[in-house]
C-alpha cells in the first residue's frame, strides 16, 4: 500500500471558516464557540482523495513532554460523496507527523468517526461530560 500523502495545508478565506458551522453546531463541549472562535489558532487543510474532499482545521501544541496536532474541525466540502473515514485518517496521521506530532486527538460525537479511530489504531480515553446550566 502506498504511503498515505498528508494534507495539503491553504490559506483561510471566509467562505473557509463559515465551511465549520456544523462543528460548532456538535462541538462536545457545547454549541457556545462560533466558527472563528473554534478555529482560533488553528491551520486549514484540505483533503482531497478520488472525489471525497473535505476541509480540516488542525492546531499544534508543543509542550515539555512533546508535540500534539489536534483535530479542531472537519467538515466534508462535497455532500454528494461521503468520506470514506480510512483514507481521512491516513492522511491525519500523515500530516500530523509532518508536524512532528507525538500525538493526535480529536474529539467527535460522530459514531462512525469515533469507530474509524478505533480500527486506524486510536484510544478513546474518557468522556466528554457537559451539563448544560443555562
Amino acid at each position: 500500500m502506498a504511503a498515505a500523502k498528508a494534507l495539503k495545508a491553504v490559506t483561510w478565506t471566509p467562505e473557509a471558516v463559515d465551511a465549520f458551522a456544523p462543528c460548532c453546531d456538535v462541538d462536545p463541549f457545547g454549541p457556545l464557540l462560533s466558527p472563528r472562535e473554534l478555529l482560533h489558532e488553528s491551520y486549514l487543510h484540505e483533503f482531497h482523495h478520488g472525489n471525497q474532499a473535505a476541509l480540516v482545521a488542525l492546531t499544534r501544541f508543543v509542550t515539555s513532554g512533546g508535540c500534539r496536532v489536534h483535530v479542531q474541525g472537519l467538515v466534508s466540502t462535497d455532500k454528494l460523496h461521503p468520506l470514506s473515514h480510512g483514507p481521512v485518517m491516513q492522511a491525519l496521521e500523515a500530516t500530523a507527523r509532518a508536524y512532528q506530532a507525538d500525538v493526535l486527538t480529536m474529539c467527535t460525537q460522530h459514531p462512525p468517526l469515533a469507530a474509524a479511530c478505533r480500527r486506524w489504531g486510536g484510544h478513546i480515553s474518557g468522556a466528554v461530560i457537559a451539563k448544560y446550566l443555562t
